[in-house]
């Protein structure tokens, strides 16, 4: 993990020392870099209130007031990240023995309003697949990455990571690397899988036809199309049907949805979408709870059925 030379007085040297406990639990690094950003800014906030940024001197009510500040100066989601960070970052040092004692003991989790996720509607995939209608690298391209998206739900992340040799068409799977930096193979359709095969014709007469990485571009230096590359493409598509704010996590929304809606198993969408804890099954699965219990009912009306 990159260190940063102006941070590293901070925590009188106990933030290095944490960084490599964290990185030693195999954290991803946007992991790693959220957690330590969470520190960096509590001492910061510490210095510029003529506090010492001492694990020794912490107070409750100091972690109270930064927390209050985030919440008037940040988004509830952010100043719940940054509180998730701090604590474990005092957990770590009272597992070490640097506190005898737990400032924030009594300090509670800011809540964060539930707001609806964003889905996409079938026509609205459609719509976004239609937008990539030649023959072209690039659409073809765009298209397969579209319609994995859509199949799998994968995050960015994990899509723009996958390898040429990872990537299985007969058996319509892929081997990817998802958070934790766990392997696990991931199913696809038939529909997906003739995109997949289509682009991979193109891509063998290309200059980039033995990269590493399945998705090329024939733009960038090492002919490789990064997670960045993806999200912009995402936002140029998007934009062409009426959906300038679109982004990869829709499409995990909208799998989990549909997955669900259909009658899909929960295990098995846990472990399509690389989740170890059902409570992400909740969260995910939350968005539009009631109109599939609805739409359960409507099927299954005891006195529809009599």
């Amino acid at each position: 993990m990159t260190q940063h030379p102006d941070d590293t007085h901070l925590w009188h040297g106990l933030l290095t020392s944490w960084t490599l406990a964290l990185e030693a639990e195999n954290k991803s690094r946007h992991t790693l870099e959220s957690y330590r950003t969470s520190a960096v800014m509590f001492a910061r906030w510490l210095q510029d209130n003529s506090h010492a940024d001492d694990v020794l001197t912490i107070t409750t009510e100091q972690i109270r007031s930064w927390l209050a500040h985030l919440s008037a100066t940040r988004s509830a989601s952010t100043a719940k990240a940054r509180y998730v960070g701090v604590r474990l970052f005092i957990n770590w040092c009272l597992a070490e023995g640097e506190l005898d004692t737990d400032p924030m003991a009594n300090v509670k989790r800011p809540t964060v309003p539930e707001v609806a996720a964003e889905m996409l509607t079938p026509d609205q995939v459609r719509s976004l697949v239609d937008t990539c209608s030649t023959n072209s690298l690039t659409d073809l391209r765009d298209r397969a990455i579209l319609m994995l998206f859509a199949d799998t739900g994968m995050r960015l992340n994990t899509l723009s990571g996958i390898t040429l040799d990872a990537l299985d068409l007969s058996e319509r799977v892929v081997t990817v690397t998802v958070k934790g930096r766990r392997t696990i193979v991931v199913p696809y359709g038939a529909n997906v899988a003739r995109a997949l095969d289509r682009y991979m014709r193109a891509r063998r007469r290309t200059r980039a036809a033995d990269a590493r990485w399945l998705w090329v571009s024939m733009t960038s230096a090492d002919g490789r199309l990064t997670g960045v590359g993806i999200h912009r493409m995402l936002q140029r598509r998007g934009a062409r049907v009426g959906l300038p704010g679109l982004h990869a996590h829709m499409f995990r929304h909208t799998f989990a949805d549909a997955w669900l809606r259909a009658g899909g198993e929960e295990t098995d969408l846990m472990e399509i979408a690389g989740w170890r804890s059902r409570a992400m099954l909740s969260r995910y699965g939350a968005a539009r709870r009631a109109d599939r219990a609805r739409d359960a009912h409507r099927r299954l009306s005891p006195m529809d059925n009599l």
